[in-house]
Parts: structure tokens; C-alpha cells; sequence
């Protein structure tokens, strides 16, 4: 190897050290930059669905009286009367389906729907 080539090559070499302890600097200043992630923490009992208690039976029962069982629980019905047109507008509605059925496990995200008719 003449001295032209080995001049070459050492210029080679040092050129790319150079570059390299560039690169290596400023990949090590930007990983300071970077915040860390928020540590995981697990989600709270709270997180499931919250259960209120189980849909009582209110087949046969006046509405304001469902109404008011209901609303011990912390839930509150959708009324839909099946003879809307035969009846009065206020009390004396009685309760002939529910959804969910009785017994079923009511959440605080659960629609109720109570069916009524008018009392006899």
C-alpha cells in the first residue's frame, strides 16, 4: 500500500468516527427530551359494571308504587302504555310486563321498561 492510499483510508476512517460519535451524540441528547410514559396502574373495582340489585316482580302493581320500588334501587322506567287511548292520565295505571324480567340483575347502564294499563 502506497503512503496517497493509506492518507485515503485514514481519512476514511476518521471521517467516519466522526460521523458516528455525531450520530451517537445527538440520538443520546434527544433521549433525554422524551418524557417518560405515565405508569400503568390498574383499573379500580369501581371500573366494572355497578350493579344496583335484582329487578323486583312488578307484575299486577299500580305504577306509582313500581315506580317508587324502582326508584330504591336507584333506577329510573321508561313507561309505555299498551292502551293509550282508554285511559286516565294520571294514577290508577297498573303494571302487565317489565323488562328485564324479574330477578335479573339490574346495572346502572340498564334500561327498565314497564308496560301499564289502565286499572279496571
Amino acid at each position: 500500500m502506497n503512503r496517497p492510499e493509506a492518507r485515503l483510508i485514514a481519512t476514511f476512517v476518521v471521517m467516519g468516527l466522526a460521523l458516528s460519535g455525531t450520530f451517537t451524540a445527538l440520538l443520546l441528547e434527544g433521549a433525554g427530551d422524551r418524557a417518560a410514559p405515565p405508569p400503568r396502574t390498574p383499573l379500580p373495582a369501581t371500573a366494572s359494571p355497578t350493579y344496583l340489585g335484582s329487578m323486583p316482580a312488578l307484575s299486577g302493581v299500580e305504577l306509582d308504587a313500581a315506580n317508587g320500588r324502582l326508584a330504591a334501587l336507584g333506577v329510573t322506567a321508561r313507561v309505555r302504555r299498551i292502551n293509550p287511548d282508554g285511559g286516565p292520565e294520571t294514577g290508577a295505571w297498573v303494571v302487565t310486563a317489565q323488562a328485564p324480567a324479574p330477578g335479573a340483575l339490574l346495572t346502572i347502564t340498564m334500561p327498565v321498561f314497564l308496560f301499564v294499563e289502565p286499572r279496571d
